[in-house]
This record gives structure tokens, C-alpha cells and sequence, in this order.
């Protein structure tokens, strides 16, 4: 005995996920706000690293969203790529 389902009726019995977008668990690249400095902060705000120049912030930044899979960020909200190019 086989029985026959139509799939025209059913309801489905999912749920979308929503997730949040990447640039919420992106690395940030910013300038101090009382120095001349340059900071690497993490998506989360808790952890963060001192650089006294762009260059090497950039150079940090660029390891540390590697290391969370994450992108990079600079303060002006643009996309930092892995060559070195802004998107």
C-alpha cells in the first residue's frame, strides 16, 4: 500500500534564520579619540590593540579579521581588503 502527499498543501515546518550581517562581526580600524594612536578593536568592543601608525594597525587588523573569518573596517564604515585596496 503507497500512499500519495501533495505538496501543494502543506505547510512548511521551517523557520528562516536571520543572521546578523557581516559588517556587525567586522574588525574595526579607528583613530584615538585622545591621542595620535590607532586602534584595532574587535566586533564586540572588548578587546582592542594600540598602534602608533596606520600602517601598522592596518598590518594587525588585517590578521586579526583573518583569524575570526571576519572582514575588516576602517572608521569611515569602508571595507578594508586583504590586498591592501579599499572597497
Amino acid at each position: 500500500m503507497s500512499y500519495t502527499v501533495s505538496t501543494g498543501f502543506r505547510k512548511p515546518d521551517c523557520s528562516i534564520l536571520q543572521f546578523p550581517s557581516s559588517r556587525a562581526l567586522a574588525i574595526r580600524i579607528q583613530r584615538e579619540l585622545d591621542g595620535p594612536g590607532w586602534l584595532v578593536l574587535t566586533h564586540d568592543r572588548e578587546h582592542g590593540w594600540l598602534h602608533g601608525d596606520f600602517n601598522a594597525a592596518l598590518q594587525d587588523g588585517r590578521e586579526v579579521a583573518a583569524g575570526y573569518g571576519v572582514c575588516l573596517l576602517s572608521s569611515a564604515d569602508c571595507l578594508l581588503s586583504n590586498d591592501g585596496g579599499a572597497k
